[in-house]
């Protein structure tokens, strides 16, 4: 009757939002693809700061310009490597919920399919953008608290900005983007399959066209 004064049953309600979304949220930092992520991010921040590591963004000998390892370019550079993560997370979650009968036990509590998916979607976003936020932190870690002394060339001027608005500005609306697809993707297809056509078809425009491509 409570619900169906606040709208009827198919009304959203915070506290089993809150549910769904701790469940998957708490679930994200024990996947073992998740933490294979976070390591891997570690390793690249400290691989870029000591120049032992390079993403290549234009030839200076043609009159291209090289940014600084700390600009807001350069650390927008590495976002790509979320894009099979958050796929596998978000395309994954449901099909994995069908899997394990979860669904069916769902139809037997007050959850809505509105507080179930959005809960999910929001668990998955948040739970990246933390991660962004640890990547953030290494890579101010590694290219000014501990920086080399060889890469002075490349390492400009600490900047809060430089490593916080490509989160703000590319990140979030990029993980948004993704979970999203990635869910629908595999509600409607039911494969598991096809949930990496997205982000293999992302990685393949870029490797051949947009990364070569110096008009």
């Amino acid at each position: 009757a409570a619900d169906r004064g606040r709208g009827g049953r198919f009304a959203m309600s915070s506290s089993r939002l809150s549910v769904s979304f701790g469940v998957e949220f708490w679930h994200s930092f024990r996947r073992p693809l998740f933490i294979a992520l976070a390591i891997m991010l570690l390793l690249t921040a400290f691989g870029l700061s000591s120049g032992k590591m390079q993403i290549s963004s234009g030839d200076s000998s043609v009159g291209g310009t090289k940014a600084w390892i700390t600009s807001e370019f350069a650390q927008t550079q590495t976002m790509t490597f979320y894009a099979f993560f958050v796929a596998a997370a978000a395309g994954l979650s449901l099909l994995r919920d069908r899997e394990s009968r979860v669904d069916v036990l769902l139809h037997s509590t007050p959850m809505t399919p509105a507080e179930y998916v959005w809960g999910r979607f929001l668990a998955v976003v948040g739970s990246f953008v933390i991660l962004m936020c640890w990547q953030a932190g290494a890579d101010a870690f590694f290219n000014h608290a501990v920086p080399n002394p060889n890469a002075v060339d490349m390492r400009g001027p600490f900047s809060f900005a430089s490593y916080f608005m490509p989160v703000l500005t590319m990140g979030i609306p990029f993980v948004v983007f993704f979970t999203g697809m990635s869910m629908w993707v595999g509600e409607r297809s039911r494969s598991a399959v096809l949930v990496f056509v997205l982000p293999v078809a992302m990685l393949l425009v870029c490797g051949f066209f947009l990364w070569t491509w110096s008009p």
